[in-house]
């Protein structure tokens, strides 16, 4: 029995490594020197973003947080899904302030640059 323990951890650690193994390819090509290093954090979030996606069916067959949420009378599966569909419309919001944001701080760097 023990040796079959010993398996079963070696298999689970192998897969583990294999999963962030893939994660990290998938960030490392947006730290090298022609992209920005905020394009690891898009990476991320879409990482992030697939794994609640890939984690919608266990969540529904297992009902996670069931007691917590009963007081608001829905799941947490509908809580997910919810989050997944309005997260398109709040990042547009973000990255038009950081556009915003950028323009400000380049237009002042523009007009020291004439000056």
């Amino acid at each position: 029995m023990a040796r079959l323990s010993k398996l079963y951890l070696l298999c689970y650690n192998s897969l583990q490594s294999l999963g962030w193994f893939f994660a990290l390819l998938r960030l490392l090509p947006c730290l090298a020197p022609p992209l920005s290093i905020h394009s690891a954090y898009a990476v991320a979030g879409e990482l992030i973003l697939w794994t609640i996606y890939q984690a919608l069916p266990f969540v529904k067959e297992r009902n996670l947080y069931s007691g917590f949420f009963q007081k608001f009378s829905m799941s947490y599966h509908s809580f997910l899904v919810g989050g997944l569909l309005c997260y398109p419309f709040l990042w547009l919001k973000l990255y038009l302030h950081v556009f915003k944001q950028r323009k400000s701080k380049l237009g002042k760097m523009d007009r020291k640059k004439r000056a």
